[in-house]
């Protein structure tokens, strides 16, 4: 039989046992061994013999599992690891051998023992021999059977007795994070090599080369339908990294059809992978295992990353110092966790490569692929690997993936051609003595090209007694191929292999395609019914069951679960997991869906706010639309909070979908939500529906009486005045909220109303209403301890003073919001600081000073992608630049800063730009040229008030030497073309 062998040995018990009585030294070793042998069972071995001072253990004697390998393996590790928790007490250490082959199981010697020989354990004692005290080592045929399991360290080709050639063999170092393999590829545990996709793998390590090389992120993404062997592709060359020259750090996650609403999911999933966070972990523990894990990879100085990290994952680091004081503020918190992702790879990619592998990515979160473009477009030190597989309705959710990615390639896989069919065949039935060509064609010809469907359909041959398995040898009963039919299509394929399930078999198999393509045999065994009770009694039956199905290849094992009190089990194929799912019926599936629910929201715990989407779609498929939409507007709470806008978006409008169908129509919570789409749409900048949604907000809050909820309305409108510059309309909605508010004392909505309010009276010149405002904002913002509103109400003060010529009350003002940004960890309020404390030094012509302080909130800035402050700050710049004579760097300051504003759309900003660039012609003593463009900022409609003094500053400087012409020039400044000024101003 094809078994696994174990040979364990102890290392330095004879220098430790020496000068010692020889009775205390057998209690304390047997102590050890008891415990050892205690694992070999609880993996399913069976302890063959003891030898002294080594025990000899077998897996697959009795009943052959298709892991026995992997088992075998793990309980290594764990005995090695109890005897490395006693080296204190005895100085000894575990040395392992594993070997995988065909034995001879035989009864032997007078006594009549029942053991394993030949040359399979002889090898697996070689290899015993051979190990370090502390090592596991494992032969060439048994790492073919656990690879991409364990962590492994290929070893030099070692020469042992009895061996003609040297064995290659492997140090397993530790268990891999939930690894994406599935089990041995191909059917029935025959292992298959890869067909027809060489040149693909090729480009795919060629690419990883380069990215090495090159140390700048690189994505690769392999295309194609449901069944050509995307993911196979990624095992292969995950397999193949193991024996891969260089060292690099692996990270990996698959995507669900299930998870597709949660936001961030994907990328949760990578970390959990990386650094074994399961689901039913505590908040504290998850918090725990992802510092512990990233300070490990990335060294000590992780606070900040791990922080903003964690806290866009959804393990809630809101009581961190970094973060607490800017939680309110999602956008911020989004992009500064971007940049975190960012500067955790380079932390640990300085001497090794990083490899990033993600599946399925058709079905990810937007979020997710966010911060993947986002990495993508690095142009830094990083090398950075990603390998991404899709179906091709990626297209649909991401038309232009890729394309901007600096490096990236895009594999589009087809189907296979006839030889390779043929040769997939072939390759498959390997086993079989004499393949009849009938035999081969006909699989090869059905199976149109699709991998999978091949493997299906030589399944269904098998299933109907076409196939014959031996044990070593296959055969094949031509007389029974005639009057097999084989099914047209994949999915006929999969309903005849289903079809032949037994009751039991099929009760579990309809149960798990209910919770999803991944699932937990607890949450089978935890769904029931009246017809399903009487089939399945428990948990024994179900977990059964799954043994059978797993022996069918129709579900393998995942390992380690998400939950630690379930075992985890994912689908063969994300196809199988539909087809089964079509066939359940209507009303048993409402049961299934809500006992799915129960059990999620049982199991979630005080992390159930990672899993409200994933509920919500459980119960709206049970029917049970209140709590539907109850988990909906709960998700999509959560997803604003994460700066996750567009799963706000899903959530919300789904919910509305289903009010609007139903008969109660809850105008409360349709106000809410319409509150949220607003809103989602206002940080997405698509003014005109978040206008809309904010209108019908406020009408439904009326005919409610709901005054909280048109009060926000009315204010988020404000907002959207206010960045379109419409002020009239603007001031009036928020003057209405600000009424509302201060009727029902809410302090957050009394505080943002005159903070706005206060922003349109400064642009508009009103600086003593301005001033009003301000204040009574700051004061309102103290008492909530909101610090980003405090900030945000002292830079208003700022700009009053600066505007009023108290110059050092503005500067306080400044210094005073550097402070509380500083604490709070606001570095968008810090950006923003620093950079009105250089336009305030700058104004009075101390370009010295001011340089540094904009300089550093141009660093911010930068950091933190903000493309609204920094062409504001480069023309800050530039005036220090042409005060210090530096003109060639004030030409590049003003280009950046009116590129940045043109492609943003502002004119308003553009003229702010063209201001600087008028200050930089009068440096070159051109002043005609300087007045007309002066003239022309200064007649334009959207001109602001900071822009207006600049321009009046600049007048007066200019007057102070010259009195003649000034006016002319202003006046041909009318007739210029704003276009045209721009284009020479970027032209230089």
């Amino acid at each position: 039989k094809l078994v696994t062998v174990l040979f364990a040995d102890v290392s330095g018990f004879t220098a430790f046992s020496e000068n010692r009585d020889a009775e205390d030294v057998a209690n304390l070793v047997n102590r050890l061994w008891v415990r050892a042998d205690r694992i070999i069972q609880e993996y399913g071995g069976h302890i063959d013999k003891h030898i002294g001072d080594a025990v000899m253990a077998l897996w697959g004697t009795d009943t052959a599992r298709e892991d026995d390998a992997e088992r075998a393996v793990r309980a290594a590790l764990k005995m090695e690891e109890t005897f490395k928790e006693n080296a204190l007490q005895l100085p000894i250490r575990l040395k392992v051998g594993v070997n995988s082959g065909q034995v001879l199981l035989s009864s032997i010697g007078t006594q009549g023992e029942f053991t394993a020989m030949g040359d399979t354990v002889n090898t697996a004692s070689r290899l015993v021999n051979s190990a370090d005290g502390g090592q596991i080592l494992i032969s060439h045929d048994t790492y073919e059977l656990v690879r991409g399991i364990f962590d492994v360290q290929k070893q030099s080709p070692i020469t042992v007795k009895g061996k003609a050639e040297p064995l290659q063999t492997y140090v397993v170092q530790r268990v891999r994070p939930r690894a994406f393999r599935l089990g041995r590829r191909g059917v029935e545990g025959v292992t298959t090599r890869m067909v027809g996709r060489e040149a693909e793998f090729q480009v795919i390590q060629s690419a990883l080369e380069q990215s090495i090389v090159d140390r700048r992120v690189t994505v690769v993404t392999v295309k194609g339908d449901a069944g050509l062997g995307k993911s196979r592709l990624i095992y292969e060359f995950e397999a193949w990294l193991d024996s891969y020259a260089k060292d690099f750090y692996l990270f990996k996650g698959r995507a669900d059809e299930e998870t597709a609403s949660l936001p961030y999911s994907l990328i949760r999933d990578v970390f959990s992978n990386r650094f074994h966070i399961m689901d039913s972990d505590s908040q504290s523990e998850a918090r725990e295992k992802l510092v512990q894990g990233m300070a490990a990879m990335a060294g000590l100085e992780i606070g900040e990353q791990a922080a903003f990290i964690g806290e866009l994952l959804g393990f809630n680091f809101s009581d961190s110092m970094y973060v607490r004081g800017i939680r309110k503020d999602a956008r911020q918190v989004r992009e500064r966790s971007f940049g975190n992702f960012a500067r955790f790879f380079e932390s640990f990619t300085k001497e090794y490569g990083a490899v990033l592998l993600l599946d399925d990515i058709h079905w990810s979160d937007s979020g997710s692929l966010e911060l993947v473009e986002y990495l993508a477009k690095l142009e830094t030190d990083l090398p950075l690997f990603i390998l991404c597989a899709a179906r091709p309705s990626l297209d649909e959710i991401r038309p232009h993936w890729g394309i901007d990615f600096p490096r990236q390639e895009i594999i589009t896989i087809k189907t296979l051609d006839l030889g390779a069919s043929r040769a997939l065949v072939n390759e498959i039935l390997q086993n079989v003595s004499e393949l009849p060509m009938e035999l081969v064609e006909t699989v090869a010809k059905n199976a149109e090209g699709n991998p999978f469907y091949l493997e299906e359909l030589i399944k269904v041959l098998i299933e109907d007694g076409v196939i014959v398995k031996g044990e070593e040898v296959w055969q094949i009963m031509p007389q029974r191929l005639t009057q097999v039919r084989v099914p047209a299509t994949l999915t006929g394929v999969l309903q005849a292999r289903l079809d032949r399930l037994p009751a039991t078999e099929n009760e579990v198999l309809e149960r798990a395609a209910v919770i999803g393509r991944t699932f937990w045999d607890a949450a089978v065994a935890a769904m029931h019914g009246s017809e399903s009770a009487q089939m399945l009694a428990g948990g024994d039956d179900v977990g059964s069951a799954l043994r059978a199905l797993r022996n069918k290849e129709l579900v393998f094992a995942h390992q380690p679960s998400t939950f630690a009190s379930a075992q985890e089990f994912i689908f063969k194929h994300a196809i199988l997991r539909e087809v089964t799912y079509e066939r359940v019926l209507k009303a048993k599936r409402k049961l299934y869906h809500r006992m799915a629910a129960d059990w999620l929201i049982q199991q979630s715990g005080e992390r159930i706010d990672e899993y409200l989407a994933l509920i919500a779609q459980h119960y709206e498929l049970a029917g049970d639309l209140t709590h539907a939409v109850e988990f909906l507007e709960r998700a999509a709470d959560q997803s604003m909070r994460l700066s996750a806008y567009r799963e706000a978006l899903s959530a919300s409008e789904r919910a509305l979908g289903i009010l609007a169908a139903s008969e109660d129509t809850n105008p409360a919570m349709r106000a809410r939500l319409l509150l949220i789409i607003g809103a989602a749409h206002l940080w997405l900048t698509d003014h005109t529906t978040a206008t809309e949604r904010f209108e019908e907000c406020i009408a439904l809050a009326r005919t409610i009486h709901d005054q909280g909820l048109e009060s926000k309305a009315l204010a988020r409108l404000g907002r959207i005045g206010l960045e379109q510059a419409k002020f009239e309309q603007s001031k009036n909605h928020l003057k209405e909220s600000l009424k509302i508010a201060q009727e029902l004392n809410d302090i957050d909505g009394i505080a943002y109303c005159l903070a706005h309010l206060g922003y349109i009276s400064h642009y508009e010149g009103e600086y003593e209403n301005a001033q009003k405002y301000g204040e009574e904002s700051y004061e309102f913002a103290r008492k909530t301890g909101d610090a980003i509103a405090q900030a945000f109400s002292l830079n208003i003060l700022a700009m009053v003073s600066v505007n009023n010529h108290h110059f050092e009350d503005a500067y306080n003002y400044h210094l005073q919001a550097i402070e509380i940004c500083k604490n709070a960890g606001d570095r968008y309020g810090l950006a923003r600081a620093y950079s009105n404390l250089s336009e305030l030094l700058r104004i009075q012509k101390r370009f010295a000073e001011a340089k540094p302080y904009t300089a550093e909130g141009i660093k911010l800035a930068r950091e933190l992608g903000n493309r609204y402050v920094l062409p504001i700050m480069l023309v800050n710049l530039l005036y220090s630049q042409v005060g210090l004579g530096e003109i060639r760097e004030a030409y590049a300051s003003v280009r950046e800063s009116l590129q940045l504003n043109v492609e943003g759309d502002s004119t308003s900003w553009i003229l702010f730009s063209l201001v600087g660039y008028a200050n930089i012609l009068m440096a070159e003593g051109k002043r005609e040229r300087a007045l007309e463009v002066l003239g022309l900022c200064l007649n334009h409609p959207e001109l602001n008030s900071d822009t207006n003094r600049d321009i009046h500053l600049l007048l007066d400087d200019l007057r102070k030497v010259r009195s003649d012409d000034i006016e002319a020039g202003l006046e041909r400044g009318k007739s210029l073309n704003l276009n045209k000024i721009v284009v020479t101003a970027l032209g230089g």
